[in-house]
């Protein structure tokens, strides 16, 4: 079980930006859906009866700062501080109105029955300052509201609890997501003692089948990147037959590989971000290995193979490649082996030979793929998981034609790369993920597929 925890402050909140936030928004980062937020049994709607306040679905979520320079400008002038809170909180939450401007309070404050002087007190540098001030005096002592995340490790479902709860709601909340086995069929929420239901909080990331088919939660994934929904997509449609012909395979330089490849080229073939999502990535689908030493193949291999080092002390790692000087330089291969695979597709190893095997951005240049993936499901053993990564940069002249001609676009080379283990063999599993980072300039996709055991 994981449990996330983040505190509030109550005061002010000042990660809001200056031109706000609509409330279906924000009430999504904090894990709600606008239906729940103004449903009866929220703990929203509880404390605006209790506090006699009808909120408004309209608003927008804005700073607030300028609110409370208001409030500290009345309190410094002897005005009815509490009667302009009520009248700001009612213009705010039922009436939608934004706070955030000076026009709106200077109507809000006069009507709060404040005096001119407040009015000019209010928007000076020194009530902004010492607003800021007892802020950060306040953040890190009192008036916090505390915030559980609690999700299951393997799904990465749970729940959410803002708010004071007791500690039988705890309770309630730890069995229910323990008593939880398949995440598509645990319940939509989760039931407190006070009468209220906590939504059940989405998946964060991707859930795809790993070794032997156990459940693999790919966190950085990007859970609605077209490439990660593409497999789900097909439900369950093939093309009748092979969709390729002869001259997809066409490349602009049909010279011998191991030309190109002759001298080393010790460089990143990925920036840098793109290069630790895939490092992230093995190492969820590694920690579902064996327990004792487990293989790896890496094919197409180079001076490095962008693996985790933790999750591999325990592999014993082959190379495929085409240059000896980069294979040898490769600190993680325990042997290897140089083969132009669009001369000579067999794998020089015994059938079920390996637990996992990899390949990185090489997937493209492959002018007989069937034949490629019949020996990598041959060389597998039953449970094995194959690993094939590719993004959108590549020599122009060593793709494949129909891989240039989709153009970078990642569903399409997804489609491509999901073709080549469909029409190879009978894969038990076949999924597909977007692991493209938040920043950097290279995509990453990934195809995943697993033997049958």
């Amino acid at each position: 079980m994981i449990v996330y925890t983040r505190f509030t402050a109550n005061f002010l909140d000042v990660n809001i930006p200056v031109e706000g936030i609509d409330l279906d928004v924000y009430l999504q980062r904090m894990g709600w859906s606008m239906d729940y937020a103004f449903s009866p049994e929220s703990s929203l709607q509880k404390a605006g009866r209790a506090a006699g306040i009808k909120f408004s679905q309209h608003r927008r979520v804005v700073p607030t700062i300028a609110a409370f320079c208001a409030l500290a400008a009345v309190c410094e002038t002897g005005g009815d501080e509490g009667a302009v809170a009520e009248e700001i909180s009612s213009r705010y939450f039922e009436g939608a109105h934004d706070i955030s401007y000076w026009g709106v309070l200077e109507a809000t404050v006069v009507a709060g029955g404040a005096s001119t002087q407040a009015l000019k007190l209010m928007r000076s540098s020194a009530t902004m300052l010492a607003v800021r001030e007892r802020y950060e005096a306040l953040r890190g002592l009192v008036t916090e509201i505390p915030c559980f995340i609690i999700r299951e490790a393997l799904t990465g479902t749970g729940y959410q609890m803002v708010g004071l709860h007791t500690q039988a709601d705890f309770e309630q909340v730890l069995l229910q997501l323990a008593g939880a086995q398949d995440p598509l069929n645990d319940p939509s929420s989760c039931s407190l003692g006070d009468g209220s239901k906590l939504p059940l909080l989405s998946s964060p990331g991707c859930i795809i089948r790993g070794y032997r088919g156990q459940k693999l939660l790919v966190q950085h994934a990007l859970e609605k990147g077209c490439p990660s929904l593409h497999m789900q997509g097909r439900r369950g449609w093939w093309a009748d037959q092979w969709p390729y012909t002869a001259s997809d395979f066409y490349r602009l330089d049909e010279a011998d590989d191991s030309d190109m490849y002759a001298k080393p080229r010790f460089t990143l073939h990925l920036d840098q971000p793109a290069a630790d999502a895939i490092t992230e990535l093995y190492r969820t689908v590694f920690s579902k290995a064996p327990q004792s030493q487990f293989t790896v193949l890496d094919m197409c291999s180079s001076w490095i193979s962008h693996f985790p080092t933790l999750e591999t002390a325990n592999a014993r790692v082959s190379l495929m490649g085409l240059n000896e000087q980069e294979l040898t330089a490769n600190l993680v291969g325990y042997d290897f082996k140089v083969q132009d695979l669009n001369v000579n597709a067999e794998i020089p190893w015994a059938a079920e030979h390996f637990d996992f095997v990899t390949m990185l951005c090489s997937v493209d240049y492959l002018t007989q793929p069937r034949e490629v993936f019949r020996e990598i499901y041959r060389v597998l053993r039953p449970g094995g998981m194959a690993v094939i990564g590719f993004s959108n940069r590549y020599f122009a002249n060593k793709v494949v034609a129909h891989w240039a001609q989709a153009g970078g676009e990642g569903t399409a080379v997804v489609e491509i790369v999901c073709n080549y283990f469909h029409f190879s063999e009978n894969w038990y599993a076949i999924d597909s993920l977007d692991i493209t980072p938040k920043s950097g300039a290279d995509p990453m996709w990934v195809v995943t597929a697993i033997k049958p055991w």
